[in-house]
């Protein structure tokens, strides 16, 4: 079982390493590879892991956390985690804005770092972007870091350690915004608890899919009071 661990800490390396370091190098340095390269991007964690998976490991795609045991506690977890995610936010939000990382600044909703015309940002927002964030966010990065990564490293490791090393993976995947380390590393444990409790990655994918769209409702509501 330990190899298994190996083959996905080297899987999920290897992904952290393409979207972060060797794409945009890729994209500076060819210009014709950009457009390719967003399609390839959203491919890569659902191919990379499926070849390791079903060819390497040669197990199911279902042990990426796929099937439900138990649907009375997955409910529940999943509200749990999905309620404690929404506090997270609105929690973070407020120390943000005492520090002046959260702000309104014209049209633009300033974010540690991120920005975003806060205009945008109604309850339509959240329907006009579930299917992006279903297919090219919280989905396959719930499958990559809970599914994926953490189910495998809890076969041969104490579950609190692979908790923490699949949230500081997830940490790396937005290595880009670092000064939402925090906020991703609490939800990297939120979403790593919902996993290890439920034994599925259902309530992550909801609780990934929240903290993602009614997030930036919270974020502005703050910002604005």
């Amino acid at each position: 079982m330990e190899k298994f661990s190996l083959y996905a800490l080297i899987t999920c390396g290897w992904i952290i390493f393409w979207i972060r370091f060797l794409r945009p190098y890729l994209c500076k340095r060819l210009s014709w590879f950009r457009a390719p390269s967003r399609l390839i991007t959203r491919l890569m964690p659902w191919v990379s892991v499926l070849i390791v998976v079903c060819m390497v490991e040669k197990s199911s795609p279902f042990t990426l956390g796929l099937s439900v045991q138990n649907l009375g506690k997955t409910w529940l977890v999943t509200v749990l985690a999905s309620v404690s995610t929404v506090l997270v936010i609105y929690g973070l939000a407020k120390f943000w804005k005492k520090l002046g990382h959260l702000r309104i600044e014209g049209d633009s909703l300033y974010y540690v770092g991120n920005t975003m015309p806060h205009s945008i940002i109604t309850p339509s927002f959240i329907y006009k972007y579930l299917h992006t964030q279903f297919l090219y966010v919280a989905l396959p990065e719930e499958i990559t870091y809970r599914g994926f990564l953490l189910s495998r490293l809890m076969l041969s490791w104490n579950p609190v350690i692979a908790i923490f090393v699949s949230s500081g993976f997830f940490i790396f995947a937005h290595i880009d915004r670092p000064l939402m380390a925090l906020q991703v590393f609490i939800f990297g444990l939120i979403f790593g608890m919902a996993f290890f409790y439920s034994g599925n990655i259902y309530p992550c994918f909801v609780a990934h899919t929240l903290s993602n769209l009614v997030g930036a409702l919270i974020l502005k509501h703050v910002a604005q009071h």
